[in-house]
């Protein structure tokens, strides 16, 4: 059995459960797993056993006596880590979708937002991003500024000579795969990985057991791009009067605001905005109160509520501009059109058991344990062969 050890370079972040549960079953006892954190000892909001917080102090006997490295994701404090390894190192990034857009993939980020989402997005960021703008056009002073107020240099700095290290480069969707193409330095192979089979996604969920109740959740989180604005005054416009869950647990605090606002305004505060973290399990039962989900993105975000709501035999309603909505599509999955199907309607009624249970046997098909965790195995018996291969070199 190969002794090598693989770093996971993580986030805090719910994710870390799922990465750990997948390697520690195909790959046990075998895995470190690294949270960067700004101070000594800081805690962590979604905090387990097997990860160690570490400060950037801290950070060199990690890079210096390890070979295999996966990035979850790129963010920040990840990027910065992915810029500090040296060479001959195997390193992974996987991708989580917004962390592509970080890079500057997508460097118009207006194209994620529908109109009643942009029109607040800039009535309420028109000075610092005109101020964003003007600094832009300057970018050496853009980049000491950004060093300034951050901590760390601007992720456009970082990439150009950080991301031809990567040898391995995988993403939550195929159809995100085209958006690697605007990240010029990125040489890497592309392979395939999952965060979370289905039975992990909706356990502690009975089909029998927790029968969906009637309510409207709109997902996911407090981002400008998930136009939950747009959707919110749709469900206005049509005297919706029903249940409405609206998370605005974390995301962006102004976009979190307008939805208080709104909730204010249209809805005579009947909206249960979730303004704090709650436990998976708890989540989850919360979720199956439901019967119509809406995800009104456009680039991926919110993937494990699609399949969780799927499974569970809600209507869900998508962007179909949206990668999710291609996603779904592709795998033969019942979803429906934001644009033309949301109406007071379609999200009367339950959905039909029988799109249901084809939904359910797509899920278990495509995202099964055993599916999952053989493209993990696959992926760290690559990454231990392609360290092999670089030693018989040295």
């Amino acid at each position: 059995m190969n002794k090598t050890t693989i770093v996971h370079v993580c986030n805090d972040s719910l994710f870390n459960e799922f990465i750990i549960d997948q390697f520690e079953q195909v790959n046990p006892s075998q895995n470190i797993y690294l949270v960067l954190t700004e101070k000594i000892g800081s805690p962590l909001k979604f905090s387990h056993p097997k990860i160690t917080t570490l400060t950037r102090k801290e950070v060199k006997k990690f890079v210096f006596n390890n070979s295999i490295f996966i990035l979850h994701s790129l963010f920040h404090s990840n990027l910065w880590f992915l810029s500090v390894l040296p060479k001959r190192k195997t390193i992974a990034w996987f991708s989580w979708g917004a962390d592509l857009n970080y890079l500057g993939s997508n460097n118009d980020e207006t194209k994620n937002l529908e109109p009643i989402t942009l029109q607040h997005q800039q009535k309420l960021s028109s000075i610092k991003n005109k101020f964003y703008a003007l600094l832009e056009r300057h970018t050496h002073i853009h980049k000491w500024f950004y060093f300034l107020r951050n901590g760390n240099h601007h992720p456009l700095h970082i990439k150009a000579k950080s991301l031809s290290k990567v040898d391995f480069i995988s993403t939550v969707l195929p159809q995100e795969r085209p958006l690697l193409n605007h990240l010029k330095t990125l040489k890497a192979t592309y392979v395939e990985y999952n965060y979370g089979y289905i039975d992990h996604l909706i356990r502690g969920y009975s089909a029998e057991r927790d029968q969906l109740s009637k309510g409207v959740y709109v997902g996911h989180a407090s981002f400008y791009s998930n136009n939950q604005i747009d959707v919110l005054h749709k469900l206005h416009s049509i005297a919706y009067n029903g249940d409405i869950l609206c998370p605005i647990s974390y995301g962006e605090k102004e976009c979190a605001n307008v939805i208080k606002d709104l909730n204010k305004q249209l809805f005579d505060n009947r909206i249960n905005t979730l303004s704090t973290i709650i436990p998976y399990l708890e989540f989850t039962k919360l979720l199956a109160s439901n019967h119509v989900m809406v995800l009104n993105t456009i680039h991926q975000q919110g993937v494990g509520n699609l399949l969780m709501g799927l499974y569970m035999g809600m209507k869900v309603f998508l962007n179909e501009k949206g990668l999710l909505f291609m996603y779904c599509k592709s795998l033969g999955l019942k979803v429906y059109s934001f644009q033309k199907d949301f109406n007071s309607t379609t999200i009367e009624d339950l959905q039909e058991m029988d799109l249901t249970i084809k939904n359910r046997k797509i899920l278990d098909h495509v995202l099964s344990k055993k599916v999952v965790l053989q493209k993990t195995l696959n992926i760290v018996n690559l990454l231990y062969h392609t360290q092999s291969t670089i030693k018989e070199l040295e």
